[in-house]
């Protein structure tokens, strides 16, 4: 009988912090990914501006695809696979605002942390529901 009360106990707590997680990624994860969103795509239509004329189609599409799911109503989970290429285009601009005199290296270090932060924070949201 007392096994069983643990058993239920433990059930109950794995339950209820699985129900806090979700609530947790929604009302406070999501709305963290989506304040700094603005800021990912900022820096990724000035990488775009960089590309040569060829590359700016497919990387302008990738990044609009990325931004369309990010804002749509459910996350889909696989917004990661468009990820890495809205990451190196953001590279791309930090480069070229670096080349530019706009911003040093340690500013650019800082909006790198920034696109690591919000890759991880974007992988935890979707891979958590």
């Amino acid at each position: 009988m007392k096994s069983n009360v643990i058993a239920t106990s433990v059930l109950l707590i794995m339950v209820s912090g699985c129900a806090f997680g979700q609530r947790a990624r929604d009302q406070t994860l999501l709305p963290a990914i989506m304040t700094a969103s603005s800021a990912i795509e900022a820096d990724a239509l000035r990488g775009v501006e960089e590309m040569p004329d060829g590359s700016q189609v497919s990387a302008g599409m990738a990044l609009s695809d990325f931004m369309i799911a990010l804002k749509s109503e459910v996350v889909p989970a696989d917004i990661m696979d468009l990820w890495p290429a809205v990451a190196a285009i953001c590279e791309i601009g930090y480069e070229a605002r670096i080349a530019a005199g706009e911003i040093s290296n340690g500013v650019a270090d800082s909006f790198r942390e920034r696109v690591t932060q919000f890759g991880l924070a974007l992988a935890k949201y979707v891979g958590g529901k």
